[in-house]
C-alpha cells in the first residue's frame, strides 16, 4: 500500500498532480470538503476520509498542511481496521440468489473463497 510519504516523495514539479487528477479537479475538491481547516478532512458527501493521493496533492500545492495530512490518513487507516475487523467478525453469508450468480460465473462444484475473512463456498 503507498503511504502519504511515497505519494509526496514522488511529486515533483513536473509531476504535481497525480495522472488521474488534474489541476482543476485537485484545486475543486477542496470545495468539497466538510471544513477544509478541519485536523481530520472528510468529504461532505460521505463522511470518509480523503485518500492520500489527493492529500499530497494538497499538501504540494499549499492547500492543507502536512499536519492535516498525516491526521487524516491515520484516521482513516484506524477507520479501515475497524471496519475490516467488524466484517471478519460478522461476515455477510450468500444468500440462494448470490450462490447461484457464482455458480453461473464460476461452474457448478466450484469453490469461491471470501478474500476477506477466508470463507469458501462449494457452488
Amino acid at each position: 500500500m503507498t503511504t502519504l510519504f511515497q505519494h509526496l516523495a514522488r511529486m515533483t514539479p513536473t509531476s504535481l498532480y497525480p495522472a488521474s487528477h488534474s489541476a482543476e479537479r485537485v484545486y475543486w475538491a477542496i470545495s468539497q470538503l466538510q471544513d477544509p481547516h478541519a485536523e481530520v478532512l472528510r468529504w461532505a458527501s460521505n463522511d470518509s476520509c480523503p485518500m492520500d493521493d489527493m492529500l499530497a496533492a494538497w499538501v504540494t500545492i499549499g492547500e492543507i498542511t502536512i499536519e492535516q495530512a498525516m491526521a487524516t490518513s491515520d484516521a482513516r487507516a484506524g477507520e479501515t481496521q475497524a471496519f475490516l475487523a467488524a466484517y471478519r467478525a460478522n461476515p455477510p453469508q450468500p444468500d440462494a440468489e448470490q450462490l447461484a450468480e457464482m455458480r453461473n460465473a464460476f461452474g457448478p462444484g466450484a469453490i469461491v473463497v471470501n478474500a476477506v475473512t477466508g470463507q469458501s463456498w462449494r457452488v
